[in-house]
């Protein structure tokens, strides 16, 4: 079969599981965190897979595994709670052996539409988590998640994905979280076309504020690709995010990302990307960046992958009299499958993003590592943590630009006198392990237990904490 081929998101009479053989972690793209992700240069294979064959030329269809990425607001800041956030089909660790998808009773199929309902629960307790600022409490947290996702012929599919959640300490209140997901895909000569549309609501604890915090993401994407010759292929990419935060900031952001990637040999891949991006804040300092960066992807010997970018972003603040930042960014993705039941993984990046308060952009870095363990055949370990720093720095338009009812002096923050253009503001630095032991039940169903630590630790002491969660997640699906 042609590589340059879209395939189709399900095959012909069969129902399409959601649990891909992608080993490791997966990269954190020059997303919201950067800018425009960036199609065709993080390693994605047909279906979702990262471990089987060197990365086609051209973008494939994305799987489940790369909805969350489209919600690039959610990775702004770092959920003060684990688990609420990430969709309970976790899609990205290795299947597990002996269990085949079955067929859909007859009652989930509809000519050519196929319906895919499935119902979570999941309970949580954590320590130290933040009610406000420098404030540390403990609370249990129940999840209870109905979803449904329908797959209309073969190219079409939607996916809902609502959440109900509940506290038990004061400080936060219940909350209905929701992602609608639209993805489609098709081809039109030697021209490959798909659409991905993510929206998210959610209300969950953030690091960056220090409680909970409403956001709606709503994030659109088309993406063409062909192929020139049959080493060079052209990848074409717009985006348009479109965020709200609650009392924070309004963010519109469109971007344009083009590149052209190159096939040295079979298992070796050399890339070109550019990008521009005009980011739109309300209350604050409207942003433009543009981005230059080289990309090689490939595959060593039969058990080792890797994909890296890396270059430059330009960065211009409108209407302040400030220059142009420069920072470095770049993105990599290490995976190494040692024997048919273990696997490694590994991930670094940098970027730069508009905050969620006025005024505001961050420059995040972050490094993680994973092991996926298959057990018995039907349980799944995985142990994964990581190191994320970031950088919070702030445009001012004139001098003493600073109110007592600004958020950042509400957190604590003492502004420095008779500064303008840019300033440095704060350093975060949070670590975090997880460790999880999941298996298969009753054929459709998962059940996962969970352990996580966390520790952010602030050059603003109000945002310092340390937080021990422990949970069960149980899931049963068509």
């Amino acid at each position: 079969m042609d590589p340059l081929r879209l395939k189709p998101l399900r095959q012909r009479g069969t129902a399409r599981r959601h649990d891909g053989p992608s080993l490791g972690l997966r990269l954190i793209l020059p997303g919201f965190l950067g800018g425009a992700g960036l199609l065709g240069a993080d390693g994605l294979q047909p279906n979702g897979s990262s471990g089987s064959n060197p990365p086609p030329l051209a973008p494939a269809w994305s799987s489940d595994e790369a909805l969350p990425e489209l919600d690039r607001g959610s990775q702004l800041s770092t959920d003060a709670i684990g688990g609420l956030a990430s969709r309970m089909r976790s899609p990205g660790a290795p299947p597990i052996a002996g269990v085949t998808p079955s067929e859909l009773p007859p009652i989930f199929r509809w000519g050519s539409v196929l319906a895919h309902p499935s119902v979570g629960y999941g309970v949580t307790y954590g320590t130290g988590l933040l009610v406000g600022p420098g404030r540390g409490e403990s609370t249990a947290v129940q999840t209870v998640s109905p979803g449904l996702a329908l797959e209309i012929g073969h190219n079409l599919k939607l996916d809902y994905d609502p959440r109900l959640v509940f506290y038990t300490v004061a400080g936060y209140h219940n909350a209905i979280n929701q992602a609608v997901n639209l993805q489609g895909a098709t081809q039109r000569g030697d021209w490959s076309l798909t659409l991905n549309n993510h929206f998210g609501a959610t209300d969950n604890p953030l690091i960056e504020t220090a409680q909970q915090t409403q956001q709606t993401v709503n994030t659109t994407r088309v993406s063409g690709s062909r192929p020139l010759t049959s080493e060079l292929s052209l990848n074409l990419d717009l985006t348009q995010m479109l965020r709200w935060s609650g009392n924070f900031n309004r963010t519109f952001t469109w971007s344009n990302t083009d590149s052209l990637n190159y096939r040295l040999r079979d298992n070796l891949i050399l890339g070109l990307v550019g990008s521009v991006e005009y980011d739109q804040v309300a209350r604050s300092v409207d942003m433009t960046n543009e981005r230059l960066q080289g990309s090689v992807q490939g595959k060593v010997g039969e058990k080792f992958t890797y994909s890296l970018t890396g270059g430059v972003e330009f960065r211009e603040f409108l209407g302040i009299a400030t220059g142009t930042k420069v920072s470095p960014i770049f993105s990599g993705n290490l995976n190494y499958q040692l024997t048919e039941k273990t696997g490694f993984g590994g991930s670094v990046s940098r970027s730069v993003s508009p905050s969620l308060f006025n005024n505001e952009f961050i420059q995040g870095t972050t490094m993680e590592g994973s092991l996926h363990q298959r057990l018995f055949e039907k349980m799944l370990l995985k142990v994964s943590g990581g190191f994320r720093q970031t950088e919070h720095s702030r445009t001012l338009q004139n001098k003493g630009a600073f109110q007592p009812d600004d958020p950042l002096v509400l957190l604590g923050w003492i502004p420095p006198q008779n500064i303008d253009g840019y300033t440095f503001l704060q350093t975060d630095n949070y670590a975090f392990v997880r460790i999880e032991l999941s298996a298969r039940i009753l054929e459709r169903g998962t059940v996962a237990l969970f352990w996580s630590w966390g520790d952010n630790s602030s050059t603003l002491r109000t945002l310092n904490f340390l937080s021990h969660q422990t949970g069960i997640r149980i899931n049963y699906g068509f």
